[in-house]
């Protein structure tokens, strides 16, 4: 049971940083094709997610859940700040 409570924990802490990061770097850079460097990468992960999902038979751990709703979140960051300097600014 500790171990599982501190496994989250550690995704948590890992989640804040990363959200954290991406926000600052979403305020720094403004250039489009850095995030394409993003979308390489995260496209290339879901790839491999969705290849795992639909050929094999084994259960996925719990952190690519993880990084499944990482990704989603941080979308919604620079998508959102974006539309915000676009439109309301």
């Amino acid at each position: 049971m500790l171990n599982k409570k501190l496994e989250r924990r550690v995704y948590a802490s890992i989640g804040f940083f990363v959200v954290l990061i991406a926000i600052i770097l979403v305020n720094l850079i403004t250039e489009p094709t850095f995030y394409d460097l993003f979308g390489l990468v995260v496209f290339s992960f879901l790839f491999v997610i969705g290849y795992l999902i639909l050929f094999e038979k084994k259960k996925l751990p719990d952190w690519t859940g993880f990084i499944i709703f990482l990704i989603g979140i941080l979308g919604l960051i620079v998508d959102g700040t974006i539309i915000l300097k676009t439109y309301f600014s």
